[in-house]
């Protein structure tokens, strides 16, 4: 299979309900073939919306172009969708699920992607195939500047202080070099090149900010203070070998990241926690099951839970219990053609009053008032 297939997005959802931004614990998907956004509910995977983004979902619309990427304002009453071969990024309201702005950005030919920064005020549109970044301002909604790069990008993340962004490169079409782009994001300059041994199709950063994993043909351990390869991920004695690694991601703790591989529809769990004896060492590896001839693609990780996009005709979201190191598989929702880069609004209790009586359940997660009460404890809340 041509590996740029493995890029691209669908799901399919019905009805449409409405929500509260503020409370909604939710997973977008956007859709590449049917150019319009699908909503489920993060606890139960039921169907809730599919919100038209682009004129193939509804030939009424203006803008043209595939849907390949969400992600969240930091107050999540916004959505931000970046379209493949077009030139914008749509606007969702996430309380009435609609469109409500596009922003103007450089043209994107093929793979658009879109980060948000820690900070919050700005979000960033990487080209697979074009060499420049497009810089969004959050609050105005406009384009204020551009990142050049010598190629294409793909993935993007950040250190822990925001003031670089790493940039995957090598990825199919990606870019010619494997490896990582350093930019400056307060001049928004390049800054270096970190060279891998693999083409780099995901990359993040861990919580503590000291080191990167980057998924390709084996995780790559990057230490950001040397910024060199520093190892790989191992499997016992040896490196892990994976067919087609896909998205990866830490869980918020920093003492476990979780990944994906396409050929294989496996999801693997990793010790990140330096304390341990088995750190950086892979503890299981699960296979992702929903129909033949898909493949696991990307995961998004929310407290007890991973949310795995697999890829195919149509596509799947499988969800999964991460509480144990041996992920257990929960339920698989039926989705439309290449589901892709999704995102998922998850609020947490910022007070003891929220977690009293059954208010921890809203928030998801949490097994028991206790488990709430103590999470609130944890990060210095009252």
């Amino acid at each position: 299979m041509n590996s740029r297939l493995v890029r691209g997005a669908l799901l399919i959802v019905l009805c449409c309900a409405y929500s509260d931004a503020t409370s909604a614990q939710e997973v977008y998907v956007p859709n590449f073939g049917n150019g319009d956004v699908s909503v489920l509910d993060a606890d139960t995977q039921a169907p809730l919306a599919r919100i038209p983004v682009t004129l193939l979902a509804d030939p009424r619309l203006s803008i043209d172009g595939q849907p390949s990427a969400v992600v969240f304002s930091a107050d999540r009453k916004l959505a931000f969708v970046a379209i493949s071969n077009g030139s914008h990024v749509a606007v969702i309201d996430t309380t009435t699920r609609t469109v409500v702005d596009y922003i103007a950005t450089l043209p994107v030919t093929f793979d658009a992607m879109i980060f948000l920064h820690p900070s919050g005020d700005r979000l960033y549109v990487t080209s697979c195939t074009d060499p420049a970044i497009s810089v969004i301002d959050v609050a105005t909604r406009e384009m204020t500047g551009t990142i050049a790069l010598p190629s294409g990008s793909y993935p993007m993340t950040f250190s822990q202080n925001g003031h670089i962004g790493y940039v995957g490169n090598g990825y199919d079409g990606c870019g010619a070099v494997n490896g990582l782009y350093r930019v400056n994001l307060s001049t928004n300059t390049l800054l270096g090149f970190i060279p891998t041994s693999g083409a780099v199709s995901d990359v993040a950063v861990s919580p503590a900010g000291r080191f990167a994993l980057a998924t390709g043909g084996r995780i790559v351990v990057v230490d950001l203070v040397a910024n060199a390869e520093s190892g790989a991920v191992m499997c016992g004695l040896a490196p892990c070998s994976y067919l087609f690694g896909g998205g990866i991601e830490f869980n918020a703790m920093g003492t476990r990241a979780y990944a994906v591989d396409y050929f294989a529809n496996t999801l693997s769990t990793i010790d990140t926690d330096p304390s341990s004896t088995r750190y950086l060492h892979e503890l299981s590896r699960v296979p992702v099951t929903a129909t033949l001839n898909q493949g696991a693609w990307q995961v998004a990780v929310r407290q007890d839970r991973a949310y795995v996009i697999v890829l195919g005709f149509p596509g799947h979201m499988v969800t999964f219990d991460i509480s144990t190191d041996t992920p257990v598989q929960l339920s698989v929702e039926p989705v439309g053609d290449y589901a892709y880069e999704l995102d998922v609004m998850w609020t947490l209790p910022s007070s003891m009053d929220e977690c009293k009586n059954d208010g921890w359940k809203t928030f998801k997660g949490f097994r028991n008032q206790g488990d709430c009460v103590s999470f609130v404890v944890s990060k210095g809340q009252n």
